[in-house]
């Protein structure tokens, strides 16, 4: 996250705040991967 202030990208976004909380937190334990991570092909 280039601001490393998720409230910021949440507000810049008109995203509610906690769920952009969640999702960073949730990437930064491998819940979520880049898509040339997960192809097979990639």
């Amino acid at each position: 996250m280039e601001t490393g202030n998720s409230a910021v990208v949440a507000r810049h976004y008109d995203l509610n705040t906690n769920m952009v909380a969640r999702w960073v937190r949730e990437f930064k334990n491998g819940k979520h991967v880049n898509s040339s991570e997960a192809s097979p092909n990639g």
